[in-house]
C-alpha cells in the first residue's frame, strides 16, 4: 500500500518531463547495512536466498510503479542494485523474475545499477608496510601509488592489473551480463577508494597520502 500510494503521488506532483529510477534500497549486499542484515534474514541466513528475496521484491516494488503509471510507464526506470565486484550477486537477484517466466521488462526492471570505485585493495593492512616505505620517497609515495592504480605490479599479492584495470574489467562483467539479458548498465557510485581498512585507517602517514593523493592533477 506504502510503494502504490507513493508511486500515485509521484505521478500526480512530479516534473511530467523528469524520468524516475526506482530502486528498493541501497547497497542490499553490503553486510554493513542494516538493509543487508535484513535480507540475510529473508534468506535464512543463506546468502543467495538472500539476494533473491532483494530480486523478487525489488521487482514486487517496479511492477507496481509499472502499474500505477500504466501508459506512462517508460518514465519508470527500474533498477537492480548489484556489487561492482561480485556479478554473482545480480544474476541470483535476477533468477526469480526468470524463474517466474516473466520477461524483465514484465517485472519493471529495466536496468542494473552498480558502483565502480578502484583501489579499496591498496589501503588493506597487508600492504601497509609498503606504503610507509613509498611515504619515504622524494615524493612521497606519490608516484608509486598513481603507478599501481594505472598499471599495477607495484605492490605485492595486489590485482596485476592495477586499480583502474581491476575496475574495469568488473564493468566488463556487467556489459556482458546486461547485454545478455537486454538490460541497462548503470553506475550509482563511483570513484577512488583510498582508504585505510582494518586499523589503516588509523594510520595518519597513510591517509596523509591518500589525501594527497586526492589533491593530485593526476587524481
Amino acid at each position: 500500500d506504502y510503494v502504490r500510494q507513493f508511486a500515485q503521488y509521484v505521478k500526480t506532483n512530479l516534473d511530467p518531463d523528469l524520468q524516475i529510477y526506482i530502486e528498493f534500497s541501497n547497497e542490499v549486499w553490503n553486510p554493513q547495512f542494516a538493509q543487508a542484515r535484513y535480507a540475510l534474514e529473508q534468506g535464512n541466513g543463506d546468502r543467495a536466498q538472500a539476494f533473491r528475496w532483494f530480486g523478487q521484491r525489488t521487482a514486487e516494488i517496479t511492477e507496481t510503479w509499472d502499474e500505477v503509471f500504466g501508459d506512462d510507464n517508460t518514465r519508470i526506470i527500474g533498477v537492480m542494485g548489484a556489487q561492482a565486484a561480485n556479478s554473482w550477486t545480480a544474476e541470483q537477484a535476477l533468477t526469480p523474475i526468470r524463474e517466474s517466466q516473466r520477461t524483465y521488462q514484465e517485472a519493471g526492471i529495466d536496468a542494473i545499477a552498480i558502483a565502480p570505485y578502484f583501489g579499496s585493495y591498496i589501503g588493506r593492512p597487508a600492504h601497509a608496510a609498503e606504503l610507509e616505505q613509498w611515504i619515504e620517497d622524494s615524493d612521497g609515495g606519490l608516484n608509486n601509488l598513481f603507478q599501481e592504480i594505472a598499471t599495477g605490479s607495484i605492490l605485492s599479492t595486489a590485482p596485476e592489473e592495477g586499480a583502474l584495470g581491476q575496475s574495469f574489467a568488473w564493468i566488463d562483467n556487467y556489459v556482458d551480463l546486461t547485454q545478455r539479458e537486454n538490460l541497462i548498465l548503470l553506475a550509482y557510485e563511483g570513484g577512488q577508494h583510498l582508504a585505510g581498512h582494518q586499523g589503516i585507517e588509523n594510520n595518519d602517514a597513510i591517509t596523509n597520502l591518500f589525501i594527497t593523493a586526492n589533491r593530485d592533477p593526476r587524481m
